[in-house]
């Protein structure tokens, strides 16, 4: 299900009950980011809107900041600490939401608008103030209340799997394997934190665990997914489990060279490079 179907069947409930409480407790977290906007039945012209002197997340920052939010520059499912703010332009209105990192919604504002069916592009400045107000009401709701941010909270470590079977039996197991995706495998990519995978195929299932790894991410031996191929694209796919709590779905492509793609489509915009060490 889409993120913008899962907003709208869940926006009148939390529309009616969240204005009853004077307080946000979000006490969980040390910060928040601002995600880009994200756009819902809209004209294709309003697309362009951040580059049409809207400055719509500028605007966000600035109310965040005013209301003692503390604005975290970079985002990262690594860190469960983080909330994510969102900010959906639908053709009719605009909303603003703070949700944690699996996408559970914690708080939500929004304040309609009127277009014309068909916006041209020689239309848009005449409708900038008109938008630019809407997110301002909808953010005045934020005086309502009053936020909870714990600043020094320590490092959440959860106790992954691990797999029941040695290093060394592992490599005899993949030795011989007619899968070429079976393995051990290295990650080249700056963009992702420095590891070793090993990827195990058993009755059509595969099992990815750490074979080296920091403490960000997992202890050795640590299973991060366990998914299986979508025949109808040629891709795996499955959940990465991080040690925080966070999962970010992903699947992997088979290249040239020894080397597999992992696509993190809702996080990372390049797929991360893993280099075969083993066999």
């Amino acid at each position: 299900m889409s993120r913008q179907l899962i907003l709208s069947a869940a926006l009148h409930f939390v529309f009616v009950c969240s204005f009853a409480q004077t307080e946000i407790n979000l006490d969980r977290f040390e910060s928040v980011y601002i995600e880009d906007l994200v756009f819902g039945n809209v004209p294709n012209e309003l697309s362009y809107i951040e580059n049409e002197g809207f400055h719509l997340l500028d605007i966000v920052k600035e109310k965040l900041e005013a209301s003692g939010v503390p604005i975290s520059q970079e985002r990262s499912p690594l860190n469960c600490k983080m909330a994510n703010c969102y900010i959906f332009c639908q053709a009719d209105s605009i909303y603003v939401t703070f949700e944690d990192c699996n996408s559970k919604l914690i708080f939500y504002t929004g304040h309609p608008f009127h277009l014309n069916p068909t916006v041209g592009t020689n239309e848009i400045p005449k409708i900038r103030t008109r938008i630019q107000a809407a997110l301002r009401n909808a953010l005045t709701r934020l005086d309502n209340y009053s936020y909870k941010f714990n600043p020094d909270l320590p490092p959440l470590k959860l106790n992954l799997n691990q797999v029941d079977f040695s290093l060394d039996k592992f490599k005899d197991s993949v030795k011989s394997s007619l899968d070429s995706l079976e393995g051990i495998y290295e990650n080249t990519s700056l963009d992702f934190p420095s590891c070793k995978i090993g990827i195990k195929e058993e009755l059509g299932k595969y099992t990815l665990f750490y074979v080296e790894a920091d403490e960000i991410l997992g202890m050795p031996n640590a299973i991060v997914s366990e998914f299986y191929k979508n025949d109808k694209n040629s891709r795996y796919e499955g959940i990465w489990k991080f040690r925080d709590g966070s999962e970010e779905a992903f699947s992997i492509k088979i290249v040239k060279n020894k080397k597999i793609l992992v696509d993190f489509t809702n996080w990372l915009e390049e797929p991360v490079v893993f280099k075969k060490k083993y066999p």
